[in-house]
């Protein structure tokens, strides 16, 4: 019985006391003795009396209490060799992936949405304190669209090998055009005819396939369609407009050292920088918009080999590099460019303001690595960095974007205007280099302009995945 088999499970979570397993359990006990079930009219009374409970206690009450015991209190069909097949689903209760989980009542479903983000922190945390997965949390990671835990269910997985771990990743990526094109679900399509039969073999090449989907899922955010507005009033290059997107989902840190590294190696490509050796990098002293031409300058070394190469950042994101060598990325990791309107779609995050975090632009520090020195004549690492810093190093925008201010200008695809030269490529969110009295461009609205075989050693690239038109578009 899986109420059953949760309420053992979690006896182990004693050791957080937060989570109030003592007083749950001691109100869930009494319910079932009262019969409360089967008396609506003492239905208020321990209402009252869950109320009284902490958020978390609270949750702890959900996962292991009477509602889940009374709903899904019935023994699940076993499954052949589990060791050696990743199944499609977890059981027969799983209905085509739409809604939540019918094992839920209303009220649990209502408390679950309702605090949704305090939900997966906590069952992350009882996951890592148990060290396994229980039935019940791999239903409420999928039923909450709990992408953000993969890299924790990875974990566990490397710990234990429980295949319904994966089938959980596969869960959550049903809808994500990776996996949704992937060989991995084009066997798993093929394989039964009933649903809950579906499964593939767990070989290597599957594992490591499941694996390497779910954690690129992990770190993409899926923009929804709709129309949005974009664009500042009396700007001439962007002016305030509403615009209307497909969906789509972007990347939540900008491409690494690490991530361009595969490509170089898998296809033995030679950027723009290398080829002409017309890398432009900065080093201080420098008045404002003067840039030192390096003939060694490349991705491997994008400030000049003097000045030191990449080997400690590669999860710095990638510079030095042309709008021709990010198309030539992107083809290969089958991935795109985001279009100026979706790039800044993604950056607002539904705000209208200068910056996604208001219009205080003092605040900058928080959300990005930018350059806070009066001039660059003298370095400047007030902010712990005069160059690139690691992804993610800053606070995120609304949506869980990282670095769509600084760190390093990110190019987009389409044209500000449709008489420009084709020669232009256009980069949004400033860089490292931008300051408040130079550049500027550290916001939601300003579009920058290089040529597109241009390579300096604050421009890079954040890439998109389209999702698929709904039917009939």
């Amino acid at each position: 019985m899986i109420a059953a088999a949760m309420l053992t499970s979690a006896a182990s979570a004693q050791t957080t006391p937060p989570y109030g397993l003592k007083k749950a359990k001691a109100l869930y006990t009494e319910w079932v003795k009262d019969g409360a079930k089967y008396q609506p009219k003492k239905k208020a009374y321990y209402d009252q009396k869950l109320a009284a409970l902490s958020l978390r206690e609270q949750f702890t009450y959900h996962m292991i209490g009477p509602e889940a015991f009374t709903q899904i209190c019935s023994m699940i069909p076993m499954r052949e060799n589990a060791r050696i097949r990743i199944y499609g689903t977890l059981n027969p209760y799983d209905f085509g992936m739409e809604g939540m989980y019918e094992g839920w009542s209303a009220r649990q479903r209502d408390f679950f949405e309702t605090h949704r983000d305090s939900v997966l922190t906590w069952l992350q945390a009882v996951i890592e304190n148990q060290g396994f997965v229980g039935l019940n949390a791999q239903h409420l990671i999928i039923d909450l669209k709990g992408k953000e835990l993969i890299p924790t269910l990875l974990t566990i997985y490397d710990h234990h090998g429980d295949n319904d771990i994966l089938t959980t990743c596969m869960m959550l990526m049903y809808e994500y055009p990776p996996f949704a094109n992937s060989a991995v679900n084009d066997q798993l399509q093929k394989s039964q005819p009933n649903t809950f039969s579906k499964y593939i073999r767990a070989t290597p090449e599957n594992i490591k396939a499941i694996r390497e989907l779910a954690t690129q899922f992990a770190n993409f955010v899926e923009v929804k369609a709709g129309a949005y507005w974009v664009g500042k009033e009396g700007s001439q290059r962007n002016p305030l407009r509403k615009v209307t997107i497909n969906a789509f989902y972007i990347a939540k840190y900008e491409t690494t050292n690490e991530e361009f590294e595969k490509f170089v190696t898998a296809t033995g490509y030679k950027t723009d920088a290398e080829r002409h050796h017309d890398a432009m990098v900065f080093e201080p002293p420098l008045k404002e918009f003067r840039w030192i031409q390096d003939t060694t300058a490349y991705w491997r070394y994008p400030n000049g080999k003097t000045r030191g190469g990449i080997e400690k950042k590669m999860n710095h994101p990638v510079t030095c590099i042309s709008y021709r060598d990010i198309q030539a990325y992107c083809t290969w990791a089958h991935v795109r460019l985001p279009t100026l309107e979706e790039w800044e779609v993604a950056c607002r995050a539904g705000t209208k303001t200068d910056f996604f975090f208001g219009d205080d632009e003092t605040k900058i520090g928080q959300y990005a690595n930018v350059w806070h020195g009066h001039d660059h004549m003298k370095a400047d690492y007030s902010d712990g960095y005069m160059y690139t810093s690691p992804v993610g190093s800053f606070k995120p925008n609304p949506w869980g974007l990282y670095d769509m201010y600084g760190n390093v200008f990110e190019f987009c695809s389409g044209q500000v205007s449709p008489t420009e030269s084709k020669s232009v490529a256009h980069a949004r969110g400033g860089s490292w280099w931008c300051s408040a009295n130079a550049c500027d461009s550290y916001n939601s609205y300003a579009i920058g302009q290089v040529n597109i075989h241009a390579s300096f050693s604050n421009q890079g690239f954040r890439v998109v995945i389209s999702s698929p038109a709904p039917p009939g578009k």
